[in-house]
């Protein structure tokens, strides 16, 4: 047992799903400073601004992030299962990836 991936396809998903880690982390971090934009209609109920430029980037940099840790995850299984990668680190990307696909589908199947 070693600490980092060895194979080539355990490195690559491992630093994939990292960096989708910690881009949604940079921007949640970003979006707590940013001032937010609203409009609100003559019933008094308020919305986010459809131009704010900002949102509409972190909506994509978000689903590319979340699509990067699910893809990821996936790899770091077949890492694992096929290729016999047993790094200690590689069973973190596991993780996450799971806890991305499980977040996806309670977006889309389960309603607000």
């Amino acid at each position: 047992m070693y600490w980092l991936p060895k194979t080539k396809i355990g490195k690559i998903f491992f630093w994939m799903v990292i960096s989708g880690f910690l881009t949604i982390v940079l921007l949640n971090a970003i979006a707590s400073i940013m001032p937010t934009k609203n409009i609100c209609d003559s019933k008094g109920e308020c919305y986010p601004d459809p131009n704010d430029w900002y949102r509409n980037i972190s909506i994509v940099v978000s689903l590319l992030a979340m699509a990067s840790e699910c893809i990821g995850g996936i790899g770091s299984i077949v890492a694992v299962v096929k290729y016999k990668d047993r790094a200690a680190l590689l069973f973190l990307p596991i993780l996450i990836g799971i806890m991305g696909i499980l977040f996806l589908l309670g977006e889309f199947l389960f309603q607000h």
